[in-house]
């Protein structure tokens, strides 16, 4: 009987992370939530975060750039409105309070409000105008 040895290695998953730029937030802070994601869920040495702006797909730049990564993955990162409480402080109090007033405006009060709120919080921020 003959004896084989297999060794196994597993790395990281190799990933472009998509990141989406918005108009009322400065870029930096769309990229480094993403990092701070991969960091907290991928183990964080495996993905490249690309600002996905308008017409990336056409960009012969990006598909050079993928090809280098030879990412498993292709994966969007658009963030939660809640992960901008500390990175954005101003821009989610302004939308918090917005968001509280529309609430208010459909007739919510009380715990059915606050728990609108907090799903909204939620939500990924692709919600808001991207550029």
């Amino acid at each position: 009987m003959r004896q084989v040895t297999i060794y196994l290695a597993v790395r990281p998953v190799r990933a472009v992370v998509l990141v989406p730029l918005y108009s009322n937030l400065r870029w930096q802070v769309s990229v480094l939530n993403a990092l701070r994601a991969q960091t907290r869920f991928w183990g964080g040495s495996g993905g490249l975060p690309l600002p996905l702006t308008q017409g990336f797909g056409d960009s012969a730049l990006f598909w050079a750039i993928a090809a280098v990564q030879d990412p498993d993955a292709l994966v969007l990162h658009p963030g939660t409105q809640a992960e901008l409480r500390e990175l954005e402080p101003e821009v989610f109090a302004q939308t918090e309070e917005r968001t509280r007033q529309s609430v208010a405006d459909q007739g919510f009060t009380g715990s059915v409000a606050d728990d609108a709120v907090e799903r909204w919080q939620a939500e990924a921020t692709a919600t808001w105008d991207a550029h």
